[in-house]
């Protein structure tokens, strides 16, 4: 199972989890199978292009950037962001989160027909090419899906917390561009930190988010037949799966809000650094 069905049915929680110390044998199986690793690995590059957004696109709301500013975010990015950094930081997180019994049960259900059969769906839509096609497609393939499959997707997307973990993932790389941009030019950020702003914020965007999930769901799950597909959510439902699932989130959730911090002081540290002429 590759990062797609992490996204697609972690729930954001703030209470808090029955857990156990894990294994670093069993976090580095879990995040393989989960497909936390190809996510992570991903995540500078998205914050590279979000920068490459606001450079192509200034407005009033958003500081322009000098070269040397823009080289300094840079750098920072690729060093807070580092896909090594970041995964040790998530298995960290793990190692403290992930709730026991729930885990191992987890991981026996990455090797039954049904997971090898989800992983393979989502395996086919992994790279940035892939994923632009697919989003192209999408709103397509939502209109002339059946009413009982737009159903199946609504009930993953709500009872699982999909589109809240898109939401997430979303928000807090966007944090994290806002964050370093304010720092590059000697800002102060003023946008969501705490947990329950950055929830509010996605409180707001709920609808919006179920939708944009829902439809990008449709596409990338449209090789699985009706059946197979209420199967998987059925699985994703199971209160065992969700305390793993919603461990994860949590997990992620502090690793990229760390990483922002550690964007902050670099970029910080870089100027400080600066010879004065």
């Amino acid at each position: 199972m590759n990062a797609t069905l992490t996204v697609a049915a972690a729930l954001y929680v703030m209470s808090s989890l029955p857990v156990l110390a894990q294994p670093t044998e069993m976090i580095d199986g879990y995040m393989e199978k989960a497909g936390l690793v190809p996510l992570i690995a991903r995540v500078e590059g998205n914050i590279q292009r979000g920068i490459d957004g606001i450079v192509a696109r200034p407005s009033p709301q958003t500081p322009k950037l000098n070269a040397e500013q823009l080289d300094r975010l840079r750098g920072a990015v690729k060093f807070a962001y580092d896909a090594d950094r970041l995964r040790e930081s998530v298995r960290s997180n793990l190692t403290a989160l992930l709730p026991g019994g729930d885990t191992e049960a987890m991981m026996r259900w990455f090797d039954t027909p049904l997971a090898k059969r989800v992983t393979a769906v989502e395996s086919a839509v992994t790279t940035l090419e892939e994923r632009q096609r697919a989003a192209q497609l999408a709103a397509k393939t939502y209109d002339e899906s059946s009413a009982a499959r737009k159903s199946i997707l609504d009930r993953m997307a709500k009872s699982s917390g999909a589109a809240d973990m898109a939401a997430m993932l979303a928000i807090e790389q966007q944090i994290g561009i806002a964050r370093g941009v304010a720092a590059a030019v000697g800002l102060d950020y003023r946008g969501p930190r705490s947990q329950s702003e950055k929830f509010e914020q996605r409180q707001k965007n709920s609808d919006a988010a179920v939708k944009a999930w829902v439809m990008n769901a449709a596409i990338v799950y449209a090789p699985m037949s009706d059946d197979e597909l209420s199967q998987y959510v059925a699985v994703l439902e199971r209160a065992s799966m969700r305390r793993v699932l919603d461990a994860t989130s949590m997990a992620l959730e502090k690793a990229l809000s760390a990483a922002a911090n550690e964007l902050v002081r670099k970029v910080d540290s870089a100027a400080a650094a600066k010879p004065t002429t």
